[in-house]
């Protein structure tokens, strides 16, 4: 083994597609992993919370895809949300030894709802 598996998401190689989501659409996580190395799995711990209110809790595997140079590059399907539903998720990895690392949470909120705009959201959202 070459050291601590190293993970991350919505980097400028590991983009969320579509960056924007749309009710009903495919949402695709793309996870980069580093060193290569055998015996690596990735997943996402996902928390959604519909426009009802009401939560659901998933874990979705994700798929290797690629070695390129020394990261690895994997997939991993979030599902499809409703109208409304916002879900915060977490990617973790876990070696070959079985050490588990894991990212910050990311949340995703599906284009179209209602969202109450405040004076610090728009701050928040003005940022570079």
């Amino acid at each position: 083994m070459t050291g601590t598996m190293h993970l991350w998401h919505l980097e400028t190689d590991t983009p969320r597609l579509p960056a924007v989501v749309e009710a009903g659409a495919a949402v695709l996580a793309c996870v980069g992993t580093w060193p290569v190395e055998l015996g690596q799995s990735v997943w996402a711990a996902i928390d959604v919370k519909s426009a009802t209110g009401r939560r659901r809790q998933e874990i979705r595997k994700g798929r290797w895809c690629r070695n390129e140079g020394p990261n690895s590059y994997w997939e991993i399907d979030l599902g499809r949300f409703d109208p409304g539903d916002v879900a915060s998720y977490q990617v973790l990895g876990e070696d070959e030894s079985g050490v588990v690392v894991a990212t910050r949470r990311f949340e995703l909120r599906v284009a179209g709802e209602p969202v109450a705009i405040s004076l610090r959201s728009l701050q928040l959202a003005a940022r570079p």
